[in-house]
């Protein structure tokens, strides 16, 4: 059990339902939050805080953890330091240049929540914030020019097949 969230309710004197009926979502979902490791959605986050008279990271340390995989801990590292980054994908928009539909249509096909699958495209959504710094990396994603006409400091290039050599 998530022993700040029923604390932080008890004084409030707030119960599941209560918490549901002022925030709008289903009284199952508000009780949830009580569990380890379950965070309510962004959206919802700021009000339960608000409602129960606490600092979201006291309710919810996890939500300030790093969200990426262990095994892509060490490329995101790597993205915030770059001046430079290349790659070449055949078939998807690399994550860093992924719009928030195109990371949901990706992930919704996989055997996640949709909490998790919420979570998943937070972080790569965040990861962006590298393309808007002052010393930013370029890049070169293959064909998806698309991904990128909202961002000047992208230069998408792509090569067709025939120069190949």
């Amino acid at each position: 059990m998530n022993h700040a969230v029923i604390e932080a309710m008890s004084a409030a004197g707030e119960t599941a339902d209560s918490l549901a009926a002022q925030i709008g979502v289903d009284p199952k979902t508000a009780a949830k939050w009580a569990n380890p490791g379950r965070i309510p959605q962004t959206r919802h986050r700021a009000q339960v805080a608000a409602i129960l008279g606490r600092e979201m990271e006291d309710l919810w340390p996890d939500v300030l953890k790093r969200r990426e995989p262990t095994w892509l801990r060490a490329w995101v590292d790597w993205e915030r330091e770059a001046v430079a980054l290349r790659w070449f994908e055949l078939a998807w928009v690399p994550g860093l240049f992924q719009t928030q539909a195109y990371a949901q249509a990706t992930l919704a096909g996989e055997a996640l929540t949709a909490d998790e699958v919420d979570q998943l495209v937070a972080a790569r959504i965040s990861r962006q914030a590298i393309l808007w710094r002052e010393r930013r990396p370029c890049s070169s994603p293959s064909s998806m020019r698309w991904c990128c006409t909202a961002r000047p400091t992208v230069t998408p290039r792509s090569w067709p097949t025939s120069s190949a050599t």
